[in-house]
């Protein structure tokens, strides 16, 4: 993550969030980020150890309420916020990842 510019997270929405799997994988890169604090716009964050600037883009998928889309659209504002990065892209498929991949195999557009 030190050197990445984009950060790409796909997963199953649960409840407006990551599911827990890639929650775990989250939670095991705060290492990416110092363990000190510092105020930016207002709020206390981890101070960046890192000169690159993440971007960060979420692909969710599944049965999804518009509640849990502004859910996980804030989610992953704070989650940028915290890398001190910016959010690239946030969609939302009301389809699995097996189903995209079917699809984009066989060129059909969902």
């Amino acid at each position: 993550m030190g050197r990445c510019t984009e950060l790409i997270l796909v997963s199953r929405c649960c409840y407006g969030s990551v599911s827990p799997f890639v929650k775990t994988v989250q939670d095991r890169a705060i290492s990416y980020i110092h363990p000190y604090f510092v105020l930016r716009r207002g709020e206390m964050h981890h101070k960046r150890r890192y000169s690159n600037v993440i971007q960060l883009s979420a692909y969710f998928y599944g049965t999804i309420t518009a509640a849990e889309k502004e859910t996980a659209r804030n989610l992953i504002e704070a989650n940028a916020d915290n890398y001190d990065g910016l959010v690239k892209n946030i969609f939302f498929y009301n389809t699995s990842v097996i189903d995209l991949k079917f699809a984009e195999e066989e060129g059909i557009s969902l």
